[in-house]
């Protein structure tokens, strides 16, 4: 079975290298192949530099070895709209298309349209729901909402992180596409022995992009408040704020930049705690990764992780700032080995990547299996 995988607009295999996480990101299609013999051809936005990263048992084509990159961002557009010739040959070989993540569907759905192919659309996080969130400018969230429409109605599968996403989706967009949206929540690679809980640093650590989103800025003042060490793990463009901000308050802070995706499974179980203080998440895979390696979880609350967390048994919910520095406060009354240890049983049931390997491999092949439109 051949499947033709898109990558995210703009995105390249040298980007997801520089972020540490290509070999996350490859080890799902890697367990697909070896376990199903599914052949894989993925379609980048990057140049001849894609090429170098020794996946061998992929076909993996940049868009820019094809063609000059653009400057400007209608160029770019209609670049990728050019994949759908430039990649004829690649398209009609497949018997599934496939998303990365919605940002960039267009090109499937034309594509399918065009030559006829079954199409799984596969999204991380509702696109327009985060375009909302982050008061994108209003042309920009209605693309995106006509994005997501224009993928529900021509997509065989449209398959979702979280069940609050796919309710979210059938609210606004209708119960004619219940059946077709699935559910296959985001997992994590192993499930190996870790630091025993009471070996570990009395520390916090939080991961993710130094963004707006991941509200650091608030969570440097709340630690500002108490006797704990943050340290963060990721880059972004919020870097030197955040760092300014800890030197005026004199927070406790450490950031570590980013770190390769195996080297940072690693890091987890070095500490007890870990922390996310987002304005908003899809189905963050750093929580369920924190949790593998025995950390327990404060999270602040949203619905989406409320599909992951049960307040006081894996994990720890606050809904306030002041709620966080009371439990901060009150940390070392609370049973948080039980905790801990009821965060890597939750994990081992219910998010390996063996589950969400079976999952897909079912969605391909009752695509092929059948004359879903």
């Amino acid at each position: 079975m051949n499947i033709l995988v898109l990558f995210t607009y703009k995105v390249s295999v040298k980007d997801w290298n520089e972020a540490g996480i290509i070999n996350r990101e490859f080890e799902l299609y890697k367990n697909l192949n070896k376990t199903n013999k599914f052949n894989y051809s993925f379609i980048t936005y990057g140049d001849e530099n894609d090429l170098i990263y020794n996946l061998d048992e992929f076909s993996i084509l940049p868009l820019y070895s094809k063609i000059k990159f653009s400057k400007s961002g209608i160029g770019n557009f209609y670049n990728s709209l050019r994949i759908i010739k430039i990649f004829k040959k690649e398209f009609q070989n497949a018997d599934i298309i496939k998303t990365n993540q919605l940002n960039g569907a267009w090109v499937a759905v034309i594509a399918k349209i065009i030559y006829k192919k079954k199409l799984l659309i596969r999204t991380g996080y509702d696109l327009y729901y985060f375009s909302i969130k982050e008061n994108k400018p209003l042309m920009k969230r209605y693309f995106f909402y006509l994005l997501t429409k224009l993928a529900l109605y021509f997509s065989d599968y449209y398959v979702v992180s979280t069940s609050i996403d796919k309710a979210r989706l059938v609210s606004r967009f209708g119960k004619r596409y219940n059946s077709k949206i699935k559910v296959n929540s985001n997992w994590v690679m192993t499930f190996e022995d870790v630091i025993p809980f009471h070996e570990r640093k009395d520390q916090f650590i939080s991961v993710g992009r130094l963004e707006e989103q991941k509200n650091y800025q608030n969570l440097v003042e709340l630690f500002s408040k108490t006797k704990y060490k943050l340290i963060i793990y990721g880059d972004g463009s919020e870097k030197d704020l955040i760092e300014e901000k800890a030197r005026r308050l004199g927070s406790q802070l450490e950031l570590k930049g980013s770190f390769d995706h195996k080297e940072l499974l690693k890091e987890y179980e070095k500490y007890k705690y870990f922390v996310l203080n987002s304005h908003y998440e899809g189905n963050p895979k750093v929580v369920m990764e924190a949790m593998s390696a025995g950390c327990v979880v404060i999270l602040r609350h949203h619905e989406n992780n409320e599909e992951i967390i049960t307040s006081g048994e894996n994990g720890i919910f606050y809904y306030k700032d002041e709620e966080l520095l009371e439990v901060l406060n009150k940390i070392d009354q609370l049973n948080m080995k039980k905790i801990s240890d009821n965060a890597r049983s939750y994990v081992k049931e219910n998010h390996l990547i063996e589950k969400h390997i079976k999952n897909e491999a079912e969605l391909y092949k009752k695509l092929t299996s059948s004359n879903t439109l």
